[in-house]
């Protein structure tokens, strides 16, 4: 069987950390890398998580967003990170944050109970040495397949049996609550 999911790092194309090339390289949803990358999904017949692109908006405001495509090749989702500082995976971590990059995505695995696949982008943007070190993770915060600092493909066969298995030993997601307290006036 072949792959279902691809997934590539945040601002793979234009560099995480060449700010300076940011307005020049931004584009739009439907810009070249996008393009080709809904291309690329439908030729290799997987879902792609094409990591983040700049886009520039209409009225020219610069965001990171994330690209979905499906098999088909249509993109089926976009998200614009609010905070860019959030590092959530995708991702575009820094070398000298590597440890914190493995320590925080497998918690990441753990407190949600999910399969976690985390992209690091290799090689230097800018002048950042980039951390690299993808992976997969199980809902119990195990390391299933990691890469090194080249780039590399890491393949691992998931079995979703694992998620529910996971939830029903350790029910921590149902003790969730979220509560908005209103100020009190005196």
């Amino acid at each position: 069987m072949g792959d279902d999911l691809v997934v590539l790092p945040e601002l793979w194309a234009a560099g995480a950390w060449s700010y300076d090339r940011w307005e020049r390289d931004a584009e739009g949803v439907d810009g070249p890398t996008a393009e080709a990358m809904s291309a690329a999904a439908c030729r290799a017949g997987v879902w792609l998580h094409a990591g983040s692109v700049v886009e520039r908006d209409g009225d020219g405001t610069l965001y990171n967003t994330a690209l979905l495509f499906d098999r088909a090749g249509e993109l089926r989702g976009r998200h614009r990170k609010i905070h860019r500082y959030g590092f959530v995976v995708p991702a575009a971590w820094p070398a000298a944050r590597l440890a914190h990059f493995q320590l925080l995505t497998r918690t990441r695995a753990l407190e949600e109970q999910v399969f976690l696949l985390a992209c690091c982008a290799t090689g230097t943007h800018g002048d950042m040495r980039q951390a690299g070190h993808s992976m997969v993770i199980d809902p119990s915060g195990t390391v299933l397949g990691e890469a090194g600092t080249a780039e590399e493909t890491v393949t691992v066969d998931l079995d979703m049996a694992e998620v529910a298995r996971i939830r029903s030993e350790l029910p921590v997601l149902r003790d969730r609550l979220l509560a908005i307290e209103a100020p009190v006036r005196r």
